[in-house]
């Protein structure tokens, strides 16, 4: 069985239009949080645990793997009303 992605997954339901998903990242996806419109909710250690996993071939470091979610994903989305939401649990707290 072929698994559906996020954005296969709530784009059948109106509700969630125009929502911005990160590509990419569906493993570090946790929830929605539901403010002017709902927004992705991802948790940050868990984007840069992929990052690191999808570069491995090229040594990404954790302050590599940081960088690059900063400038690339976190800016990139800046502006965007739906856009996605990163946030760092209490257990991952220490590596920031």
């Amino acid at each position: 069985m072929i698994e559906m992605t996020l954005v296969e997954k709530f784009s059948e339901d109106e509700q969630f239009d125009g929502m911005i998903f990160a590509d990419g990242f569906d493993d570090a996806f946790i929830g929605i949080v539901y403010d002017i419109a709902p927004k992705a909710v991802y948790n940050r250690q868990k984007v840069i645990e992929i990052i690191i996993q999808d570069d491995f071939d090229t040594g990404c470091t954790w302050e590599d793997a940081e960088e690059h979610f900063e400038f690339n994903i976190v800016r990139g989305c800046q502006g965007a009303e739906q856009a996605p939401i990163f946030v760092t649990l209490v257990e991952d707290l220490e590596h920031i």
